[in-house]
This record gives structure tokens, C-alpha cells and sequence, in this order.
């Protein structure tokens, strides 16, 4: 986490709470009870994401011009990235 220490944003950022929003709609599919999900935001235009143990979710963010957020339709609440 230290490698991304100045490109993190705030927990307050409009992309950290959506990412947020997103965990806790799928944290019960994940048939994890009792894992505390930690939500990182690092602005890099990397289309990528991970995750570490203890619930350590990073999620880069990318160049709107060369992506775009939409929603899956139908019952399942996920965020995808689509190339334009």
C-alpha cells in the first residue's frame, strides 16, 4: 500500500463511496460473513483492481475518455468497464 501512498484518495471521494456502495451490495455474495471490507481508491489510469487478504480491496481508476461505468442490468449490482 505504501507504493500507492500519494495517488490514494480520500475515503470522502465520490469514487471511494461508489466503490463502497458496490462492496456492500456484494459482500454477502461473497459467503465471507464477518470479513470488515476496506475499500482503496488509487488514481492511476490503470484498468485494474485487486485484492489482499484481511479484505484489502484496491481499485485503480481509469481515463474516462478511453472507458466508461455502466451498471449490469437485470439482479445483479456490479460495476463494469467497458472500452468505448
Amino acid at each position: 500500500m505504501q507504493q500507492f501512498q500519494g495517488d490514494l484518495l480520500p475515503p470522502n471521494h465520490p469514487y471511494t463511496r461508489l466503490c463502497e456502495r458496490v462492496v456492500e451490495r456484494l459482500g454477502p455474495a461473497t459467503g465471507m460473513e464477518g470479513v470488515k471490507w476496506q475499500v482503496h481508491v488509487i488514481d492511476q489510469n490503470v484498468p485494474n483492481a485487486f485484492v489482499i487478504p484481511g479484505g484489502q480491496i484496491f481499485v485503480f481508476t481509469v481515463s474516462p475518455s478511453k472507458y466508461r461505468r455502466l451498471t449490469c442490468r437485470g439482479s445483479y449490482p456490479l460495476l463494469t468497464m467497458k472500452r468505448v
